[in-house]
């Protein structure tokens, strides 16, 4: 089906957001969409009310399953999907009217153009198009941008992917924080280039009971597992750039971990010394990177002298969508 795209959409616990991330997604100007709800197990009415959708729009399909997690979520919408290309929308979130028109216009329009992807913003008024400006990436430029978090937002969503390179890689199940992060290095890897649209055309929603919002525990050590493969696969490589930036992103996971652990060291003694061993690892390898952002070059200067207050201060100031 050409130029249909196929929207996955996980859903767990968010009856209160469901509406208007769908309302947003089936007023897209651009009406050749097949929309995949993935109903992960919801306890609330979350799945009577992605059931009243479909009864309503024959765009809409809803897949029920036990509560198994996003990944194996996305994976079950994935198999599913029957579009030229895939994106992906979490269900507390909300995209413009043309964000579907305006990447599809991109990638017919920019030759050898394998992904589009946009800015993502968390204020709601700022979402809609701003002007042409945008960037092109081939691979090795893409990851490299992605992981030192300039401008590709490091999840699946606020992305156009061709179906065929969406489906050929799966979500890791065993990776609970940074399962996004994981999927879309790999996904970087098999592209020839990448259209970025400097517009906001995606709203992330941080919702109450969110990852960013929730106390640490022992799955946020999952993202280590995304971090060390990242760094394994960079150093194959053998480019440089690629491995500075693999090695930053490593040093920055560790910081999240320390930031999210707070004042609870002794709680969380083994993790805290896991994520100090892995910080200090890379400390000297950040410092030393021009490219790196300056706000993680100094918390690296300043962790030598007291990695505890270094953490404290840049925490304030430091922020992350995970």
């Amino acid at each position: 089906m050409k130029n249909t795209v196929s929207i996955i959409i996980p859903i767990y616990n968010i009856q209160e957001y469901i509406k208007p991330c769908l309302e947003s997604v089936l007023r897209q100007t651009h009406n050749d969409i097949e929309v995949i709800l993935i109903n992960d197990g919801s306890s609330d009415d979350s799945g009577s009310i992605c059931d009243s959708y479909a009864n309503q729009d024959d765009r809409v399909r809803v897949i029920h399953q036990n509560n198994l997690g996003v990944s194996a979520a996305r994976n079950k919408g994935l198999a599913a999907t029957t579009g030229e290309y895939i994106m992906f929308v979490d269900g507390d979130d909300m995209i413009d009217t043309n964000m579907v028109a305006y990447m599809l216009d991109k990638a017919s329009t920019n030759s050898n153009c394998t992904l589009v992807s946009c800015a993502v913003t968390r204020r709601h008024n700022n979402i809609g198009i701003s002007g042409e400006n945008t960037l092109r990436f081939n691979k090795v430029e893409a990851s490299i941008d992605m992981l030192y978090m300039n401008n590709m937002d490091n999840g699946p969503c606020a992305k156009l992917i061709p179906s065929k390179i969406a489906k050929s890689i799966k979500f890791n199940p065993k990776i609970t924080i940074a399962e996004d992060l994981d999927y879309i290095y790999k996904i970087l890897q098999k592209i020839d280039n990448e259209v970025f649209i400097n517009s906001s055309l995606y709203y992330y929603r941080i919702a109450p009971g969110s990852a960013m919002t929730k106390p640490f525990t022992e799955r946020r050590m999952d993202g280590f597992i995304a971090t060390r493969g990242i760094v394994s696969h960079a150093l194959k490589t053998g480019n440089d750039r690629m491995i500075n930036a693999a090695k930053f992103r490593h040093f920055a996971e560790a910081f999240f971990v320390l930031s999210s652990i707070g004042g609870e060291q002794r709680k969380y003694r083994k993790q805290y010394n896991i994520a100090c061993d892995e910080f200090n690892k890379y400390r000297f390898s950040v410092i030393a990177n021009k490219e790196a952002p300056k706000k993680f070059r100094l918390l690296a200067v300043l962790s030598i002298i007291n990695i505890k207050l270094a953490i404290s201060l840049s925490k304030l100031r430091i922020r992350k969508k995970v």
